[in-house]
């Protein structure tokens, strides 16, 4: 669904998307790559009072790759580990189904493997509501307008 310039302009100013009108809700969907449970749903509360629509959680590599390939997200969100494992799989579909995508962390990003990646935005952990925010409407506003 494609948001207007003045919906777009509203998320920057604001947080989050018109409540009432044409465009409400927007039915945006934000998949998240995370697996501690509650740091996930502390995401998903974030991303639901942005006044995203739909917020799925995947907790491994594998279950991110199989919504990926069974759906279409607006945006996601992706821990650098998922497990053990560097989430590089995930962001390589994601780059491929051209869904844009910001990295969060806790450690400082030093593995050659993400070099691909660099250019995508990364999240320091404990991230704020107000950097989910900005980090939303970084990855939405090429997509949805300025």
């Amino acid at each position: 669904m494609m948001l207007n310039e003045w919906d777009a302009q509203e998320f920057r100013l604001t947080g989050s998307f018109p409540q009432s009108g044409p465009h409400s809700g927007f039915g945006l969907a934000i998949l998240i790559v995370e697996d501690h449970p509650l740091i996930a749903l502390d995401l998903e509360t974030m991303l639901l009072k942005c006044g995203i629509e739909r917020v799925t959680i995947a907790t491994s590599i594998a279950q991110a790759l199989t919504f990926i390939e069974a759906g279409t997200f607006d945006a996601a969100l992706l821990d650098v580990r998922a497990g053990e494992e560097l989430t590089v799989p995930v962001a390589a579909a994601l780059r491929l189904a051209e869904t844009p995508f910001a990295f969060t962390t806790a450690y400082d990003i030093d593995s050659a493997a993400l070099v691909a990646f660099k250019a995508h935005p990364v999240i320091k952990k404990p991230y704020s509501e107000h950097e989910i925010r900005d980090v939303l409407s970084q990855l939405l506003t090429p997509r949805y307008g300025p």
